[in-house]
């Protein structure tokens, strides 16, 4: 399995499939399509011309943090270690442009995610009530990188 940070716009679509496809709430094909890679860096994990997973951070250089919009392991990678995999080479580009603390936001019942998020140092910071489309509640964590 091959993790590389995606700086060419022509494979965000590529990526993007494996949004629309497994994540709760996927991005639509126009809100990949206006990604602004500048703002943001994306992490595919890729092999075989197949993409198993995905990171991407907005970039807030002012405020030294990343903000992750979203993490995603193909249902037949996960528990293998590929989220953390993806979360390693993420954090070690992060810190190279002075990044130093993440935060997210995540849906309060998602145990699995929580759990990976408080190994990764992150700590509650407040509930978001009806933060999604479907509204259900998020919660607000945060944590250095």
């Amino acid at each position: 399995m091959q993790i590389k940070k995606i700086t060419d716009k022509t494979k965000v679509q590529f990526i993007s499939k494996l949004d629309l496809c497994f994540f709760k709430y996927p991005w639509t094909a126009k809100q990949w399509l206006e990604l602004n890679l500048k703002n943001h860096a994306l992490f595919a994990a890729t092999e075989d011309g197949q993409c198993f997973g995905l990171a991407l951070f907005k970039l807030l250089p002012l405020e030294e943090k990343a903000h992750l919009l979203k993490i995603l392991v193909h249902p037949k990678m996960r528990k293998k270690g590929l989220a953390q995999d993806l979360w390693n080479s993420a954090k070690k580009e992060l810190l190279t442009l002075k990044l130093n603390e993440f935060y997210l936001e995540v849906e309060e019942d998602n145990d699995p995610a929580i759990q990976f998020y408080v190994k990764q140092g992150a700590n509650y910071l407040n509930l978001n009530r009806n933060f999604y489309s479907d509204g259900a509640n998020a919660l607000t964590m945060s944590g250095p990188l």
